[in-house]
């Protein structure tokens, strides 16, 4: 009778112990799966992420104004989140932070369709659409030297164009 007891106590941890190992492999493939879909989904938005800075201008050195266009197929917002980057002509690069007044510092200058103020969706860059940013960089750049700046979305999707003073 206590044999019987013993082997029902065993049996029983065995098939709690085949429950509890099922139970956590399958919460395991299903986190997984979960991860490689955000991945997918992750991978495809970038694939259809293009932008091209069109034009770079400044007046004094101290302030520069970059022109984006959406060739992609995404909208494109959280500028505050995407990084700029200006690389002097002498190698020094420096990181610009997003601030509407701080210097060094850069803000989105609005979103145009067409040369045109957007009226459609404002403060978010759709496709077509172009964005002109404003940098304020310290150190200026010197005269007569040629720079670039690189910017990079949210996504990492990035471009770069030069500018001179």
């Amino acid at each position: 009778m206590e044999n019987l007891f013993i082997t029902i106590v065993c049996i029983a941890l065995i098939l709690l112990a085949t429950v509890s190992y099922a139970t956590s492999s399958l919460s395991s493939a299903d986190m997984i799966s979960n991860s490689f879909k955000m991945m997918v989904e992750r991978a495809g938005e970038i694939s259809r992420t293009e932008i091209t800075a069109t034009g770079a201008t400044t007046a004094d050195g101290s302030a520069v104004e970059v022109t984006l266009r959406n060739d992609g197929n995404t909208a494109l917002r959280n500028f505050r989140r995407w990084d700029v980057i200006v690389r002097y002509q002498g190698g020094t690069a420096i990181w610009i932070p997003y601030s509407a007044s701080a210097v060094p510092g850069w803000s989105d200058n609005g979103t145009f369709l067409n040369g045109g103020a957007d009226i459609f969706e404002p403060g978010i860059l759709n496709p077509a659409e172009t964005l002109k940013i404003k940098m304020r960089l310290l150190p200026a750049v010197a005269d007569n030297t040629t720079n670039l700046a690189v910017i990079s979305t949210d996504s990492g999707v990035k471009t770069q164009r030069s500018f001179g003073w």
